[in-house]
């Protein structure tokens, strides 16, 4: 087991094994460091991709690690290996590993559980190989209409500058709590934004404004990892919903995303079931739907597992 300190290294090794992952990096480890979670990235014996681990703490002095899209591929040697290393070196009792592979677990044990997912079970990803007017035709005819009747209504799009993030976080965050309470979904706090910006480097992140007389109406926060750009979180003013500002903003990003040479732009996240809107939304901008295997709970400590479950529910 190998504990690996330089970013360089790692983001390699992430490319190599994991291609745009990003929550997977270097970039996303320091983010949850900033957020107060240990950090641990692994490069185990039993196997030759790297997994990163944050410790979580629970009640008492027990804790949980969990890996964000990772490992790559759960095995019985695997699970050995990051359970003997945390139980010997944690000073939290440790009771389970939540881990969220990227290939379907081929090992029978009744500690491995599946459960409710933490991120999205499955995404749509538009490929950016394509010529604009090919992007744009395989969009849904309304979505087509919408952008240019943003683009009828002067509608603008502008990227925040680095002296103006501090202010643009907040006017984001403003569109953020009025998204969550008239669409019934909860949020992160205003401090989880404030370490975003302050933890990431400006290029791993963009935020972006569609605006109408300089008066935000939508906004969108990227992450941009390898080949990928990664819509991860967006808010709308319930205000002026005829300008169609969202959808003149994800076209501007998806524009500019190309011309940077990113291949991918991942609307991070559909469930006809969940979010039924929304991911019609996302869908008639095109794009081919990926699949993930979903979350486990690997089980270290049976007993205080089955009381954590029962406390949980």
């Amino acid at each position: 087991m190998k504990i690996i300190t330089d970013k360089q290294k790692w983001n390699q090794l992430i490319k190599e094994n994991y291609q745009n992952e990003f929550l997977q990096s270097w970039e996303w480890g320091n983010f949850q460091k900033a957020l107060g979670f240990p950090v641990f990235r692994i490069k185990p014996d039993s196997s030759k991709e790297p997994v990163l681990i944050t410790q979580r703490p629970l009640i008492l002095n027990f804790s949980y690690l969990y890996s964000p899209r990772g490992p790559k591929k759960i095995s019985s040697s695997l699970i050995e290996e990051i359970k003997n290393f945390f139980l010997k070196n944690s000073k939290k009792k440790i009771i389970f590993w939540r881990a969220e592979p990227l290939i379907e677990p081929n090992i029978k044990s009744s500690s491995l559980k599946k459960i409710k997912n933490v991120q999205p079970g499955q995404t749509l990803i538009l490929n950016l190989n394509q010529d604009l007017e090919e992007i744009l035709s395989k969009m849904h005819h309304k979505t087509r209409y919408n952008i240019r009747l943003g683009k009828r209504h002067n509608v603008k799009v502008r990227k925040s500058k680095e002296q103006e993030l501090n202010k643009d976080i907040k006017i984001f965050y403003s569109l953020l709590k009025e998204t969550s309470k008239r669409n019934n979904f909860k949020i992160w706090g205003e401090f989880y934004f404030q370490n975003l910006i302050k933890s990431l480097p400006n290029d791993f992140f963009g935020l972006y404004f569609a605006e109408k007389d300089k008066k935000p109406l939508a906004a969108n926060l990227v992450i941009f990892f390898n080949k990928r750009a990664v819509y991860l979180y967006g808010a709308s003013s319930t205000k002026n919903r005829n300008l169609m500002a969202s959808y003149i903003l994800h076209w501007e990003i998806i524009k500019q995303a190309k011309i940077k040479g990113y291949e991918e732009y991942d609307f991070w996240g559909i469930d006809e079931t969940k979010w039924p809107g929304l991911t019609r939304f996302k869908k008639n901008f095109g794009g081919e739907i990926v699949k993930y295997p979903g979350t486990y709970d690997i089980v270290f400590q049976k007993t205080w597992y089955y009381l954590y479950s029962k406390i949980r529910k």
